[in-house]
């Protein structure tokens, strides 16, 4: 025989021995896991570390060289002179590595000259290419092997590290210049890495010894924590035990014995015991009545009906109670005494009532309608109550009653109410049945129809668009809105009666009759007619026609629309499109439309630039006409960069034609939507070739005149002759001096002419479309959906900004054709007068102006081109400190020897200094239109007219606090 076990020592003995088991399992994997994860972050610290900083002095390396391009490209300067000032900004330039130390530049001749290096100013200028490191390796040497890599490369080193004063490790990032025959290079310190990377590998290891001792405390927490729970599990199960005992001792549930013998359990045997006897206790007399009340309630609680189980015997002995007090007749007694009907209904006992009841009346519960059956009741209900009662008096035990009742929440119900007594009349107890219909869909139904009937009548009579209803059969005008009548002119009797449709449609009445036929069968059609008017004028209409049921006969329900202005201001718009398609074609300057960088359309001017058709071109990758993946990669980037800053981009490349032939070109490109690209890019391409070799001719021109005066004068000291053929030959040089500043006078005409034609042809088409839309706007404005409105509105918003951009554009050109005159100007005059044209914004955003002009001050400027270069800056100073609460625009200036300084100073939003030099160029911007209003057009026109003045502009700045700029102005 097996031993008796107990249930609650098993299940407690598992669950801890599981628990523990688990929590020890995962600690260790935690564990493991978190040490893979110290040891892989620790290898590849010093490869990451390393990686990041090639790539900072990289990048920085590259911008030098970038930066070199763009002076060579915007100055005028000679090389050399040239040359010596990029050399002054590569001094000034510092960056900092990943390990926040300074970061510097450094310029070699190919020859090995020292040309530039802050850490060793002291050999700038000496000849490195013999000069060893202390492992005994050409520095230069190294160098140059690297430079004949074509994009730059590596070279680890010693050298002199003055933050330690001692000879460390370096890497550095080389890179050729071929042009100048220099290589730049930057660097980073292998020491100052070993010590980052120490420091970081010591916080690891911190880290770690953390997470080791958070997971002992946390597991040594859970296991007592799932020690008690299990304890208190246990407990539990033993009295939930006990409870089913009890149970099982109190009542029987079934006649099928159970084997005590199968238990294994002491528990079980004890509630298998309990619930043998509870079973013998049980009787099978009460088997068929169970069924036949579960019939019962089955049918009451799910019949589709409301239906009520109520009790009306205490309302009878009342009312009998009543009769004999009164001695009159329920009828009179309820007449002369409505409080007794009252007190009746409060007597009825609800006993039961089923689900569709509750989903009826609206009640979350039976409970909440068991008790007075008067909460149902509306005055309407109390009536049919009334007659019910009288008809259960006078033993009438079925009655069909329509009443109006309410729920619970208060909605009226239109219902069908039926009686029927269970009990036989003299019982003690009587039980009624009540069901009710409701009615309520079928009342909504009759009640919808009759309001939709007086919405169409309302519709059709209020409606500003001319309605007609028409018998297809005969063309019979059978009914028309007071809006037809107005327009056509006939009185509402003339036009049912005499006016049929085909005295209005001017159509072929063949083609009327099929129509009519076309819009019976097919239900809904639209059709474009001319309808005549009474005074015998035509107008252009558009016509839905519908098929509608009236009497079970179809007629067609027409609305009709008078779109005789809107056919005129299509043409226009067509016309006006044309305009734009014309201007498209004769542009002299190539113009084009991609998507994706793919050509969608393009103009004949482009196609004769680059030798290619139309068909050629369009759908196939611009790639095509550059001459390289790279330099279609650079302009495809730098031009969107432009485009998602200030929503354009003007970037110069070289374009390759058919044939092969290289072009010089200048390309402007905008979005169609900014919000989209996807949607299109149009772009304009100039061919400035010409202009280009012009310009470098003229300067092979100037260099061969220098060298060969330098000639010449050394040839004068020897022979007089030759200094007779130096004048010859300097004669000659001077004609063709002139004759190539003739040229560069026609190429800045041509430049002139364009300008003029962008500024008119282009400007018109503008306003053109700008009164097109307002006419839309003003004109059928109610009839274009919100958004063709939001369209039209950018459309004007484009169309303004694209002006105000041809405006700064043409400024910007006529600051280098205008003459500069220098007179005596008084500084703070041209201030003043500058501040009161803005007073009015400074007033309104409260800015404090603050002067630190001296009173005698005076300078020698072009006074026209001064006050357009502090225009500018007051008005940057504005729109850059409007968000601050508090703005302060400081105004100064003071003087030299050999210069006058001017400078503004606001506290508004600063810029990084990075961004220095990009400031001043055309169309660069660092904030998006949307923060900021501008064309970025606008400090380009300050530094030209700075330059004009013979002098110079910088800024300094810091972000979030303010911006100063400086103006240099040369005395001499």
């Amino acid at each position: 025989m097996q031993s008796d076990r107990s249930i609650k020592k098993l299940y407690f003995i598992i669950l801890i021995s599981i628990s523990y088991l688990g929590i020890g399992i995962l600690g260790v994997v935690s564990i493991k896991s978190q040490y893979s994860i110290f040891l892989r972050e620790t290898n590849n610290l010093r490869t990451e570390y390393i990686a990041s900083q090639k790539t900072i002095v990289k990048t920085e390396v590259e911008r030098a060289l970038d930066f070199i391009e763009y002076m060579r490209s915007a100055s005028i300067l000679p090389e050399k002179e040239l040359q010596k000032e990029i050399l002054e900004w590569f001094s000034n330039i510092r960056f900092q590595n990943r390990g926040n130390e300074p970061g510097i530049l450094f310029a070699r001749s190919y020859e090995g000259i020292l040309l530039m290096s802050v850490s060793t100013k002291e050999l700038v200028g000496e000849d490195l290419s013999l000069m060893l490191d202390p492992d005994g390796i050409n520095t230069h040497q190294l160098f140059m092997e690297t430079v004949k890599e074509p994009e730059g490369g590596y070279a680890q080193y010693s050298w002199y590290n003055p933050s330690v004063q001692a000879v460390g490790n370096k890497i550095s990032f080389i890179k050729a210049y071929p042009d100048w025959h220099w290589y730049i290079g930057a660097g980073f310190w292998l020491d100052d890495i070993n010590s980052v990377l120490d420091q970081k590998t010591l916080e690891l290891k911190h880290h770690f010894s953390k997470y080791m001792i958070l997971i002992f405390i946390t597991m040594l927490i859970l296991l007592i924590i799932i020690y008690i729970c299990v304890l208190y599990i246990s407990k539990r199960l033993d009295e939930s035990f006990s409870g089913l005992a009890s149970f099982f001792q109190k009542a029987s549930l079934g006649s099928t014995k159970l084997d005590i013998e199968t238990i294994n359990f002491t528990e079980f045997k004890q509630l298998g015991t309990l619930a043998n006897q509870m079973m013998e206790e049980r009787q099978n007399a009460d088997e068929m009545l169970q069924i036949s009340n579960k019939r019962f309630q089955n049918l009451f609680d799910n019949a589709p009906i409301s239906l009520w189980e109520e009790d009306f015997t205490d309302l009878l002995i009342y009312l009998n109670e009543q009769l004999d007090l009164y001695k009159t007749t329920p009828e009179i007694l309820f007449e002369e005494h409505p409080e007794i009907l009252i007190n009746c209904s409060d007597l009825v006992k609800v006993i039961d009532v089923n689900k569709q009841t509750l989903k009826l009346f609206e009640a979350k519960s039976k409970e909440e309608l068991l008790g007075k059956l008067s909460q149902t009741f509306t005055d309407d209900s109390i009536q049919a109550f009334k007659k019910s009662v009288i008809s259960f008096y006078n033993q009438n035990p079925n009655i069909i009653i329509e009443a109006k009742n309410k729920s619970l929440k208060g909605k009226e119900l239109d219902v069908l109410i039926s009686w029927s007594c269970l009990s036989k009349p003299g019982e003690e107890v009587q039980r009624v049945i009540v069901s009710l219909y409701d009615t309520s869909e079928i009342r909504t139904i009759e009640n919808e129809l009759k309001e939709s009937e007086m919405r169409f009548r309302a519709i059709f009579e209020n409606n500003h668009f001319v309605m007609l209803l028409i018998n297809p059969e005969n063309g019979q005008i059978i009914d028309a809105n007071p809006a037809a009548l107005n327009f056509y002119g006939y009185s509402y009797n003339k036009f049912i009666t005499e006016i049929r449709i085909q005295d209005i449609n001017i159509s072929d009445p063949s083609e009327i009759k099929n129509n009519l036929k076309k819009a019976t069968i097919e239900g809904k059609v639209f059709f474009n007619f001319k309808h005549k008017l009474s005074d015998g004028t035509t107008r252009d209409v558009e016509v839905y026609s519908g098929k509608i049921l009236i009497n079970k006969q179809e007629f067609l329900f027409s609305i009709i629309h008078d779109v005789t202005e809107k056919q005129k201001a299509k043409l226009e718009l067509e016309l006006s499109k044309n305009k734009l398609e014309s201007i498209f074609r004769a542009a002299p300057t190539g113009i084009g439309v991609v998507s994706n960088r793919i050509f969608t359309e393009v103009n004949q001017t482009f196609c004769d630039m680059t030798g290619y058709s139309a068909q050629e071109l369009i759908g196939k990758e611009s790639r095509m006409i550059y001459p390289s993946q790279e330099e279609f990669e650079r302009v495809g980037i730098e031009k969107y960069e432009q485009i998602q800053e200030k929503g354009t981009g003007t970037i110069e490349t070289k374009l390759q034609k058919k044939n092969g032939q290289l072009l010089d070109v200048l390309m402007s490109s905008t979005p169609m939507d900014m919000d989209d690209l996807n949607l299109g890019v149009t772009f304009t391409a100039l061919d400035i070739t010409q202009e280009k070799k012009n310009l470098n001719e003229l300067e092979k021109y100037r260099y061969h005149l220098e060298e060969l005066v330098k000639k010449r004068t050394n040839e004068l000291e020897s022979s007089q002759n030759a200094l007779l053929k130096l004048v010859d030959d300097l004669n000659k040089q001077s004609e063709k001096l002139d004759i190539a500043n003739r040229k560069l006078i026609d190429i800045n005409h041509e430049l002139e002419t364009f300008s003029y034609s962008v500024s008119h042809d282009l400007k018109a088409p503008l306003r053109g479309i700008d009164g097109y839309s307002q006419l839309l706007l003003e004109d059928y404005y109610k009839e274009l959906s919100p958004e063709a409105q939001e369209f039209l509105k950018n459309i004007q918003k484009g169309t303004l900004q694209m002006n105000t951009l041809i405006e700064d554009l043409l400024a910007y050109s006529r600051i280098e054709r205008q003459d500069f005159h220098s007179n005596q100007v008084k500084f703070k005059s041209i201030v003043d007068d500058l501040l009161q044209f803005y007073s009015g914004i400074i007033k309104s955003q409260k800015i404090k102006i603050k002067f630190s002009i001296p009173k005698s001050f005076n300078l020698v400027a072009d006074q026209e081109a001064l006050k357009l270069v502090m225009r500018n800056l007051i008005d940057n100073a504005i729109k850059f400190s409007a968000q601050k609460k508090e703005t302060q625009i400081e105004i100064g200036a003071k003087e030299n020897d050999r210069h006058w300084i001017l400078f503004i100073k606001d506290n508004g939003i600063g810029f990084n200094m990075k961004y220095h030099d990009r400031i001043f160029k055309i169309f660069q911007r660092l904030h998006l239109p949307e923060d900021y209003e501008g064309t970025g057009v606008g400090l380009a026109i300050v530094s030209k007219a700075v330059t004009r003045m013979n002098g110079r502009i910088w800024a300094e700045s810091v972000p979030n606090e303010g911006t100063c700029f400086y103006i240099e102005i040369n005395k001499t």
